[in-house]
């Protein structure tokens, strides 16, 4: 593999229109370019200004503030310690980036590896996965496979995110248009806008401002003690936050709860397209499963010191919901299953004493009526937990006892 030195300037543009196979740029001390590789042409129509071309493999050893101008590369493409600016039109290869400064990509058609960022860091299309950590800011439009980004002191925009996407320790907003899976925010310092079409998980509290969050399902892990201004809407809302101000309503299908914690500008608001859940940070790291929101309501007891029956059916119902498939749960909420069941329920005669502590046949057949009607109602429920009934069936089960 030849080699070629050519004298330069500390600042030197370096254009390559193509390189057709791997690309490696490292900086050095020299002020100098020196160039090793097959089929290579070099044009220097100035000391600060050389246009490169390789039909194979290019390695380049650069001053360290220069500046590439890439076009298309055709096999990998490797850059580290360079501090000037970088434009690349195309690669087609992997791409690793190491403590370089701005970059500016068109096109990535594989795997995109950045550490140390110092600059605005822009891909317009990732083909593949994208894994940047420490960097400045980061813009990227459209993201085919999933992105991983780590320690951005400076702001996040993704466009369209096909895969998985996992932003952590961003003092910037961060704003997504559309991520289709899973989605998980974690220790984020600016204002948070994004929508998922899968579950979202968001760790930790929030700057003052105003966050929206919206996915099918949207699970939070909040500190106890932390500002919070919050609005949810869901078709399941579930939480054990120490809300001050808690009121939940009902809009059509879905539930609005809102509350808050302390005073504070911290405003929150939620939209699921199923369940919302959310619970206070605990000293145990967070699993990212929906196991850890499953919520059991305290049962209360009534002033005889028997369990409160509206309470109870509250109580059963969370626990099959949390079982039963999404659109199954937004069905019953529609029909007010929770409603219905806890006015039927409170409306039933309490017995006096079980049937063999009544004192007369009259007191007994009531104990013995009222707890088959019990038995009936668990049932029921336990069919339709079990999927031997429709949500139908079993809403008109329950109607005719």
């Amino acid at each position: 593999m030849n080699e070629q030195r050519l004298a330069t300037i500390e600042t030197p543009l370096l254009t390559i229109p193509a390189c057709q196979g791997d690309l490696v740029v490292k900086s050095w001390r020299e002020t100098a370019v020196s160039l090793q590789g097959d089929g290579v042409s070099v044009e220097q129509s100035a000391p600060g200004a050389l246009r490169i071309t390789a039909a194979g493999d290019l390695y380049l050893a650069v001053p360290k503030q220069a500046r590439l101008a890439l076009g298309t590369i055709g096999g990998s493409l490797t850059i580290k310690h360079v501090s000037g600016g970088i434009t690349i039109d195309a690669a087609a290869g992997p791409v690793t980036l190491g403590n370089v400064d701005a970059v500016t990509i068109t096109r990535a058609g594989q795997e995109v590896h950045g550490d140390n960022i110092n600059g605005p860091f822009v891909l317009e299309e990732a083909g593949g996965p994208v894994t940047l950590r420490s960097l400045r800011a980061a813009q990227i439009p459209r993201a085919l496979a999933d992105v991983t980004l780590q320690f951005a002191n400076g702001h996040v925009s993704l466009g369209q995110v096909d895969g998985r996407l996992d932003v952590r320790t961003v003092n910037g907003d961060v704003t997504v248009q559309q991520a289709q899976g899973q989605v998980i925010l974690a220790n984020l310092g600016g204002r948070v806008q994004v929508t998922a079409g899968q579950a979202l998980w968001l760790v930790g509290g929030l700057a003052a401002g105003a966050h929206r969050l919206a996915a099918e399902d949207v699970y939070v892990y909040w500190p106890a003690d932390a500002p919070l201004n919050l609005t949810a809407r869901g078709a399941l809302i579930e939480h054990n936050l120490p809300l001050e101000d808690e009121a939940t309503a009902l809009d059509a299908d879905q539930t609005i709860l809102t509350g808050r914690i302390e005073e504070g500008q911290v405003d929150l608001f939620i939209q699921a397209g199923q369940r919302a859940a959310l619970k206070a940070i605990t000293g145990e790291p967070p699993q990212f499963t929906p196991a850890e929101f499953q919520f059991a309501p305290p049962v209360s007891e009534n002033a005889a010191g028997t369990v409160d029956a509206a309470t109870a059916v509250r109580a059963v119902l969370a626990e099959i919901a949390a079982e039963l498939p999404p659109e199954a749960v937004a069905q019953l909420a529609a029909l007010g299953w929770e409603e219905r069941l806890v006015t039927a329920v409170s409306a039933a005669p309490v017995p006096a004493a079980t049937p063999a502590e009544a004192s007369t046949v009259a007191e007994a057949a009531t104990a013995a009526e009222a707890a088959t009607a019990a038995d009936e109602q668990r049932h029921i429920l336990q069919l339709l937990k079990d999927g031997l009934l429709s949500v139908e069936q079993a809403q008109l089960l329950l109607d005719a006892l």
